[in-house]
């Protein structure tokens, strides 16, 4: 298929909207694989986070995803980014996290970490291995 959005919503609340390029089934149907998907998430109907990256795929019953390669989570509360190579997301858990190396930066400071969890916002982060810096101004 090309050109498809998936969105959740509950109690009349947009959670997430998933927008992707193309999207193949599999798995009898349960599995949707997404080529460049651009995942939304909302809180009360706001936008808080853009989750975009090269590949992906949703279990359409549980409603999880994993997103990989070249992974950018945005906060439009502070304009956070988080850069990763592979990003799980549970509709269930409401929570993003990793095992695999983070990169977050925010303003001047960028802190790195192999793994972390969050909210999708960012605004509850926990990291392992934390190494941060703050960049110089030229």
């Amino acid at each position: 298929m090309t050109g498809v959005r998936v969105s959740q919503v509950n109690d009349n609340q947009l959670q997430w909207t998933l927008v992707s390029k193309t999207a193949r089934f599999e798995n009898g149907e349960t599995m949707v694989y997404f080529k460049d998907p651009k995942m939304d998430l909302f809180n009360n109907n706001k936008l808080t986070s853009k989750l975009r990256s090269e590949t992906g795929f949703m279990n359409m019953v549980k409603k999880d995803a994993q997103l990989e390669k070249n992974v950018r989570v945005e906060s439009k509360a502070d304009g956070m980014v988080l850069l990763t190579s592979r990003l799980f997301f549970s509709t269930d858990k409401n929570k993003i996290w990793t095992d695999d190396p983070v990169t977050i930066i925010k303003g001047d400071t960028i802190t790195k970490g192999l793994g972390f969890t969050a909210n999708p916002d960012l605004s509850m982060i926990a990291i392992t291995q934390q190494e941060t810096t703050t960049r110089g101004k030229n």
